[in-house]
């Protein structure tokens, strides 16, 4: 799934409220330093603030004070911050001639307040993006994109993108089969040949397509892309009326048309992430009562770690630590090998009935009232995966997906899915599992992770297609 950029106000609703604040406690200290600590403050001081603040956010909004604040230096920003400010206080200026306050109004608060904002404002503003800036060097949050051009471009192609809102995991060149080497520090990945195995094999999240080559081939492209489930920017002048949920947007610097599985708002993604947050503190603290129970039960039967944690593919490929009750012998995973005749999933799952690893007992009574599955709430309160969502594959079923195979993992993944509550236990075939979840992620909605959400508990007390 692809969120869309959203407005100024999404985007950089943290930095408003940096200004917000900075302004506020600075007119607070300049109003305590010429009234005292204990002094009274006239009414029309207090009067002026929610004035002050709205004209704050006006100027901010309207003048894209914000655009490009990531690349700008301290020196540049403190440019910035002052001029906006000069901006601000120079309407309060005139304000308090035009309604004669002027003479009333005390121009050490005026002074004091645009000094102690002016400072206070970049300081915040420079201490904020260096930890944004962090984040992003550890590649922490943002989208990983792949970039899809010709050598005779890409130096063009790469001064218009800029780095601010993703990171460039690499290039592809289509006219040559050159691999081992750098573009203003940006590695060659892969040729045309080799797309689809780089993108099945490294997490990718968008494609863009900077490209000269005729429709038939930029189409033919995007419609392989898109089977994967990674989100295709293209330049405007190769777009075709058949590519899914098309939508305008600037992409660095430059226009284009981008096409994606699904597309969602700043709003609705925040609004699943806070589902996500209170289900999984409410998961969290479940699972540590029943904790209290399953433990004992799972070390008498089989002495050794009570949680299983497994490394597990994520959204577009990331590897994350996935944890559960263990319901089976240490040595399960080894076994496992010696099972794989025994499969009775068609595809690339695992899954046989009586299964012999299994703790007798406590571990089918876990596993059969999915128990086993609380300590996920933990992944889901840390980020790596959703309440609702696909299920997270294993590596090994990971490094044997086909390119389409990749599109069930645009979207976190779950605890719970379309696929549990369809009778999990009853479809056997791998592609049948990926059809539900792309129907999922197509037709995704807040609604229908609640419903899906219901629904799973009726499930798991009818105990139908527990694993």
């Amino acid at each position: 799934m692809y969120q869309s950029k959203g407005s100024a106000l999404s985007k950089h609703g943290d930095f408003f409220l940096i200004d917000a604040v900075c302004f506020l406690v600075s007119y607070a200290l300049a109003c305590i330093f010429r009234f005292g600590i204990h002094g009274t403050v006239p009414r029309m001081y207090i009067n002026i603030v929610l004035f002050l603040v709205l004209l704050n956010f006006l100027i901010s909004f309207f003048m894209k004070t914000f655009s490009g604040i990531l690349c700008r230096s301290w020196y540049q920003e403190g440019k910035q911050v002052l001029w906006q400010e000069c901006i601000v206080f120079a309407v309060v200026m005139a304000f308090l001639y035009l309604s004669k306050q002027g003479a009333t109004f005390s121009r050490g608060v005026i002074i004091g307040a645009f000094l102690l904002t002016l400072f206070s404002t970049w300081l915040a503003r420079t201490i904020w993006k260096r930890q944004l800036r962090y984040r992003i060097n550890e590649k922490k949050t943002q989208s990983r994109v792949l970039v899809v051009t010709s050598s005779d471009i890409v130096d063009d192609c790469l001064d218009k993108l800029g780095y601010e809102n993703f990171y460039i995991k690499g290039l592809v060149l289509t006219d040559t089969d050159t691999s081992a080497q750098d573009i203003k520090g940006i590695p060659v990945v892969a040729d045309l040949n080799h797309l689809m195995d780089y993108i099945c094999t490294h997490v990718v999240d968008e494609v863009f397509l900077c490209m000269r080559q005729n429709d038939a081939l930029t189409q033919k492209l995007v419609h392989k892309l898109l089977n994967t489930g990674v989100t295709v920017h293209i330049g405007l002048d190769r777009v075709s009326k058949s590519f899914p949920n098309m939508f305008v947007e600037s992409f660095g610097d430059m226009t284009v048309m981008t096409t994606s599985m699904k597309v969602v708002s700043p709003i609705e993604t925040a609004l699943k992430r806070l589902l996500d947050i209170v289900g999984g503190f409410v998961g969290c603290c479940l699972t540590g009562i029943l904790f209290l129970f399953v433990a004992p039960a799972i070390y008498i039967k089989s002495p050794g770690p009570i949680f299983f944690s497994q490394t597990r593919i994520g959204k577009n490929g990331r590897k994350f630590k996935f944890y559960k009750f263990r319901s089976m012998y240490m040595d399960a995973e080894e076994r496992k090998k010696e099972l794989m005749k025994q499969n009775e999933m068609s595809g690339l799952m695992f899954k046989i009935e009586h299964d012999p690893r299994i703790i007798p007992g406590i571990g089918n009574f876990i596993r059969k009232t999915s128990i086993d599955e609380f300590p996920q709430f933990w992944n889901v309160l840390k980020g790596d995966m959703s309440l609702v969502g696909t299920r997270p594959p294993t590596v090994d079923e990971y490094e044997h997906y086909e390119a389409h195979h990749k599109s069930r993992l645009a979207a976190k993944p779950g605890v719970t899915g379309l696929w549990q509550v369809s009778g999990r236990s009853k479809i056997k075939d791998f592609e049948d599992i990926v059809e539900l979840d792309n129907q999922y992620i197509q037709n995704w909605s807040l609604s229908l992770d609640i419903k899906l959400l219901f629904k799973t508990v009726r499930v798991v007390c009818q105990r139908d297609g527990a694993a």
